[in-house]
């Protein structure tokens, strides 16, 4: 699976959060990174301190989702969660980057690509492991 954003979605994603400056530095950095947000998210959490191995998982699971995974069971929790799937929607994403941001300690510009993942490419490959 590709982490780059469409054409649609980076224009939705530049007017929706065109007010915030923080995350306007972090859009800075993934369309620095050509809208892959892989690289994006790699690159925010190296300069967080994150340790980081972008390779597939053995399942072919990408980078953000085994992050995210690693970082706390509560984590992968929060996002899985109807009530937070509910704010992965246009006109919600800066309250769902906040959230996140928040509820898992991250800063707000590494919750910017996060977020901008499970809004392009969905929750499944995160949520699959709490419903074994």
């Amino acid at each position: 699976m590709t982490n780059i954003v469409s054409l649609k979605d980076r224009e939705l994603f530049r007017s929706e959060l065109a007010e915030e400056p923080e995350i306007q530095a972090a859009l800075s950095i993934i369309e620095d990174c050509d809208w892959d947000l892989e690289e994006a998210t790699a690159l925010l959490a190296l300069k967080e301190g994150y340790s980081v191995d972008i390779t597939r998982g053995n399942g072919g699971e990408s980078f953000i989702s085994r992050f995210l995974n690693k970082q706390a069971t509560d984590i992968r929790a929060l996002i899985c969660r109807d009530s937070f799937k509910e704010i992965l929607l246009p006109g919600l994403v800066t309250t769902a980057i906040t959230s996140l941001a928040a509820s898992a300690g991250f800063s707000t510009a590494l919750a910017v690509p996060l977020v901008l993942y499970l809004i392009a490419f969905g929750t499944e490959e995160i949520c699959k492991s709490d419903s074994n």
